[in-house]
């Protein structure tokens, strides 16, 4: 039932994003993260079909028509099923992870299996996925990292490479003004 609603509730964020701007009124956290990852880009594209293993994926392109900002979301397994939405921008050359966001965290009742999921929340953001030169880089699992942690950081990694690929691939996925968030 829980997976239905994820699912649910993804299909809405994507439904939302190809209705464009007049289907602000329903607040989900997955639909405003996407939105605010989103400013400061002209126009998005996206694809829910794009595989089994990451079913959304969205492109965020700058004014030359460039994309710039990447955002794969899907369900992931970590202590629960969670919904986790990476966020790779182009800096300079170089691909780097700008936000990891997993809005339904909450339904993680213990605080220490929480914590665990917050602190790799932390070890990949901000991480290089490919430099300048084209070289990837992924996150390693450390030592210490729970045997939940290192499926985060293996989704976390599969998703970052898909991303700068479809960068780079530059789709002819049919593109849409970008939304702005809703004035509160």
């Amino acid at each position: 039932m829980k997976q239905s609603l994820k699912l649910v509730s993804c299909c809405a964020v994507l439904a939302f994003l190809s209705a464009g701007p007049s289907a602000l009124s329903a607040d989900s956290p997955l639909k405003l993260a996407v939105i605010k990852a989103l400013q400061g880009t002209a126009t998005y594209s996206h694809n829910d079909d794009y595989s089994e293993a990451i079913p959304h994926m969205i492109l965020g392109y700058d004014e030359k028509g460039e994309a710039s900002i990447g955002i794969a979301v899907r369900e992931i397994q970590a202590y629960r099923t969670l919904t986790a939405m990476l966020v790779v921008r182009r800096k300079g050359g170089a691909y780097v992870v700008d936000d990891v966001v997993i809005p339904d965290i909450d339904i993680i009742r213990s605080a220490k299996d929480r914590r665990h999921v917050e602190e790799a929340l932390r070890t990949f953001g901000n991480q290089t996925v490919q430099d300048a030169s084209g070289k990837v880089h992924r996150v390693d699992t450390v030592t210490q990292a729970t045997r939940h942690q290192r499926r985060m950081y293996l989704s976390f990694n599969v998703m970052a490479y898909k991303i700068v690929e479809e960068m780079e691939g530059k789709p002819d996925w049919e593109r849409r003004p970008t939304p702005k968030p809703a004035n509160r």
